[in-house]
């Protein structure tokens, strides 16, 4: 992997000599292993490269072919080298840079759909005056740009590209105003534009082209070259013990592929299904080679004294113990990221990660994480993070509902039977599913129901002036209760997701030097789960079936039919909170009370959820303190 950056002027003039300095200190503080540079007249191309797999040593960016008269640079990590290096005449001595040079080569802007992996990349052809920029399917790896005056300017990272440039930039206030309006981890609305307008992002799955238009403007092309939603039908035909034999086989597939040259891993672990499926067979394969796999797992501070609840799991050490027993070659570190709180942290933590950061209760331990596994020497790490909406997406409602659409009463009794375990019975589900689809109905014609204001602390008229309402209400607000198979698709692979877990993913590989792989968020993977019908992922044996019995033999079964406990990390922010107040509210009312903040925050909500907390934390709910750390 690397940071890719440079510029290049399509009218031919000569970049400053200048630039590259300039951009190469805003590099400075990353983990980079070496730094390669082409200064060519109009072209500047540099690559910033990180050591993550062996091979990466063997890369030589960025490149000029004089024979075809292009250059090229690249951020990236193949996972398919094996089917490609024959298929473009290559050896196994190729660098992965190599790999996409060569499809480019062959297969020119469709090379991107040949690729799978975490890549980035540039080309440039002089012959044409041509730019060509692509990202993975995921977005996994960042490509900023921006075009003025004739001049494509290109970087891994956000903000070097205003800072090296020294070109001045507006506001993005519609970007502004719905990052902070959404009431969720959640960011951004679009996988696009930015907090500047004009400095835009690559979205996944497609590739840019940018070119002189016939009045010498310059244009910039957008094509999309990867859309499952669109390319892969779901097969009906598929039964159960299909569906689970094909996941098993895909995720070995996948993590055999991840773990290529690595004898030394991390993983992100919590005693839920996702990260322990990861976890687990990252453990059995690497066992093979007596190699360890070193465990992270986020958990209260113990003075905070927070006490698990009979489905609701804080402290996950127990979980996370059962699986490390069940693997002698899984070693845990439980990590508890004493002395630290986001609020008073927020400064560091949104520069390194170049976003306004949601879920902040998480990102402490999420850098914590990273932190500590870099410095034990790991390369990747390991995660699960998108397993909800593939592995294990499929609760007992949507089966249910699935079955009742079909008329097929009996079926979906026997799914909603699963809730006599907890005490629950039917009787009491199905008046719950009724009231929630009232609910969605009631939505139409209850005002405050559709007030896009009452979780947030927007002001209405800044708001407005990029009609907020009329935009949050269909698409962050008024969601059916149950998924069927077109919402379970469409939850597999958004834009806006990839965007935003890309952008962090990017950020933190390049400040600690380590590489996050997550299975599930994988073109091999991925193409699978959407072949897989609804009837697969919940049945009336398990709900999220796919991982419960697909993982039979690879997850502890304590850990897989842990039908109803749900780990939350984070529990002790309200205590956390306490203990960081005085510091963190002194420091906050100075960031947030100036002109440029107010003119996006209604100062009158925000005294009030100061008020809600300021001095009562014996007493303050869990949500207020959530919503103090989130606004």
């Amino acid at each position: 992997m690397s940071a890719i950056y440079g510029a290049i002027d399509l009218n031919g003039r000569n970049i400053d000599e200048k630039l590259p300095e300039k951009f190469d200190k805003q590099y400075e503080k990353c983990k980079i292993d070496r730094y390669g540079h082409i200064l060519d007249k109009n072209v500047y191309m540099s690559c910033g490269i990180q050591y993550f797999y062996k091979r990466a040593e063997r890369e030589k960016l960025p490149i000029y072919d004089a024979e075809s008269n292009i250059y090229f640079t690249a951020d990236c990590v193949i996972d398919n080298r094996k089917e490609l290096i024959p298929e473009l005449g290559l050896t196994d001595a190729a660098a992965d840079g190599d790999i996409i040079f060569a499809a480019y080569k062959k297969w020119g802007k469709e090379c991107a759909s040949h690729l799978q992996g975490l890549f980035a990349f540039v080309v440039y052809d002089a012959a044409k005056n041509e730019v060509y920029a692509a990202v993975d399917q995921f977005a996994q790896r960042c490509l900023f740009y921006h075009v003025r005056d004739g001049v494509f300017y290109f970087s891994t990272l956000f903000f070097p590209i205003p800072r090296a440039t020294g070109l001045k930039f507006k506001e993005n206030e519609r970007w502004l105003v719905d990052a902070i309006s959404l009431c969720s981890a959640a960011t951004i609305t679009e996988s696009v534009e930015t907090a500047l307008s004009g400095l835009n992002k690559i979205e996944s799955g497609e590739y840019i082209i940018v070119k002189c238009a016939a009045n010498k403007d310059y244009i910039v092309n957008s094509e999309r070259y990867y859309d499952p939603n669109k390319s892969i039908p779901t097969d009906w035909s598929m039964t159960l013990n299909q569906s689970v034999d094909i996941v098993k086989k895909t995720m070995f597939s996948v993590m055999e592929k991840i773990l290529h040259e690595q004898d030394f891993v991390a993983a992100e672990l919590s005693s839920g299904l996702d990260s322990s499926t990861v976890t687990c067979i990252a453990a059995q394969i690497l066992g093979k080679k007596n190699k360890k796999v070193f465990s992270y797992t986020s958990v209260p501070l113990k003075e905070a004294e927070i006490k698990n609840k009979k489905y609701i799991i804080y402290d996950e050490t127990e979980g996370v113990n059962i699986i490390a027993d069940a693997y002698d070659n899984i070693e845990p570190t439980f990590v508890d990221c004493k002395d630290r709180h986001y609020l008073y942290e927020t400064e560091d933590i949104v520069e390194s990660w170049e976003l306004p950061c949601k879920s902040q209760q998480n990102a402490v331990w999420i850098d914590e994480i990273a932190r500590m596994a870099a410095e034990r020497g790991a390369k990747i790490i390991l995660s699960g993070s998108t397993g909800n909406t593939t592995l294990s997406a499929g609760d007992i409602v949507d089966g249910a509902y699935y079955y009742m659409k079909k008329l097929n009463f009996p079926k979906a009794f026997r799914i909603l039977d699963a809730y006599k375990e907890v005490g629950i019975s039917k009787k009491r589900i199905l008046k719950i599913m009724a009231k929630d689809i009232i609910n969605y109905y009631k939505w139409y014609f209850v005002p405050s129901m559709r007030d896009c204001y009452k979780d947030n602390i927007t002001r209405s008229d800044i708001g407005e002036k990029y009609n907020l309402s009329a935009r949050f209400r269909k698409r962050s607000m008024h969601y059916f209760p149950f998924k069927d198979m077109k919402t379970i698709r469409s939850q597999m692979y958004i834009s806006d997701a990839n965007a935003q877990l890309g952008e962090l993913d990017t950020a933190s590989s390049l400040k600690y030097g380590i590489l996050l792989r997550d299975p599930m968020r994988t073109v091999e993977f991925l193409n699978v789960c959407f072949t897989i019908p609804i009837y697969c992922f919940t049945n009336e044996d398990y709900a999220r079936r796919l991982v419960r019995a697909g993982m039979d033999g690879v997850v502890p079964e304590k850990i897989r039919k842990n039908k109803f406990a749900r780990g939350r990390q984070s529990g002790d922010n309200t205590y956390r909170l306490k203990i960081a107040w005085p510091a963190v509210r002194a420091k906050w009312m100075k960031l947030t009370h100036t002109p440029q903040i107010l003119k996006y925050l209604d100062e009158k909500k925000l005294e009030d959820y100061i008020s809600r907390v300021d001095g009562k934390f014996e007493t303050v709910e869990y949500y207020d303190a959530f919503l103090i750390s989130n606004l």
